[in-house]
């Protein structure tokens, strides 16, 4: 059976909009689609694997957010964004970004 892989991208893109702490396992359960699939549409049109891509999916809204002259405090980002308060989100910012937000945030241009 041959995929629309442009499609299979743009939902990957909105699934992880809504939440991006999804495991590729639930996307693809959602998608009623092999984890191979997905990853071999993402390699196809974006040159990513599912990992990479929601790394830098994360990386992209933690940097956004922070910067922008009217952002939410961390613990909101973090919560908006599925995150547990706290430390699972500073790790995950520093992993992707090598920065916390904190460091992120007093770098961002007042």
């Amino acid at each position: 059976m041959s995929y629309d892989r442009q499609v299979i991208t743009a939902i990957v893109r909105e699934k992880l909009a809504v939440d991006p702490t999804i495991k590729l396992r639930t996307l693809s359960h959602q998608m009623l689609l092999d984890r191979h699939t997905i990853n071999q549409a993402l390699r196809s049109c974006v040159g990513l694997t599912f990992r990479a891509f929601k790394a830098e999916s994360i990386a992209n809204r933690i940097k956004n957010g922070l910067a922008s002259p009217h952002a939410k405090s961390i613990k909101e980002m973090a919560a908006d964004m599925g995150f547990a308060p706290g430390a699972s989100f500073t790790r995950r910012s520093r992993r992707v970004l090598g920065l916390t937000p904190s460091d992120i945030r007093s770098r961002s241009p007042k």
